[in-house]
């Protein structure tokens, strides 16, 4: 069972967007594990008459998506529109070779897929983009389904250094409850709208 549900309300950033307005939280980049374990969500009592057992944390593998998990990819994106859906149509066929190109071209960004007792529970995309305002080459948190926050933070914080990203960035709407978390894991909050345009393909 996951001991933490965050982030229902993440949404991705970039093109897919109407003209919504929404703040841009930002902050620096630091090195993490890549594979991570929870804790239960009781602590044993106290006081025990007898000897009681408890289930050790189940493991949480996250681990690089590859070609072979993009039907995967795809039933867990599905469900996330259930909850949370994007404001552009979600179309698995543009979707799908999104995600090819992503997996195939890591100058575009990266994905995770992440297992419970090898069960994909959880997905993580980082998109790249430059700016001169941010010093170069910066990361965005695209995709984020819910469940195991803390621990896809820190996979995006560690491999967005390591792609050489001078910043991480998010997109969360108004009055959700995950930005306290945010917050405390050093996003700030900005003073400005962001922006959206659609622009007609060449």
């Amino acid at each position: 069972m996951l001991a933490v549900l965050v982030s229902d309300q993440l949404r991705a950033v970039g093109p897919r967007h109407a003209s919504e307005t929404r703040q841009l939280p930002s902050k620096p980049c630091r090195p993490l594990k890549a594979l991570f374990y929870h804790a239960p969500l009781l602590s044993p009592p106290c006081q025990l008459a007898e000897k009681v057992t408890y289930d050790p944390p189940m493991p949480i593998l996250i681990q690089p998506a590859t070609p072979a998990d993009l039907d995967t990819l795809l039933v867990l994106m599905r469900h996330m529109q259930n909850d949370d859906p994007w404001s552009e149509p979600f179309d698995e066929t543009i979707v799908r070779k999104n995600l090819s190109r992503l997996i195939h071209n890591f100058h575009y960004g990266c994905i995770y897929l992440a297992r419970e007792e090898q069960i994909p529970v959880a997905y993580l995309v980082i998109c790249f983009d430059y700016s001169l305002e941010y010093r170069g080459k910066g990361a965005w948190i695209d995709e984020r389904l819910v469940g195991i926050g803390t621990q896809l933070l820190n996979v995006a914080e560690s491999a967005s250094c390591e792609s050489g990203a001078q910043f991480l960035h998010l997109e969360v709407n108004h009055g959700n409850s995950a930005i306290e978390l945010y917050r405390r894991r050093g996003f700030v909050d900005h003073q400005r709208y962001l922006m959206t345009k659609p622009l007609k393909p060449v």
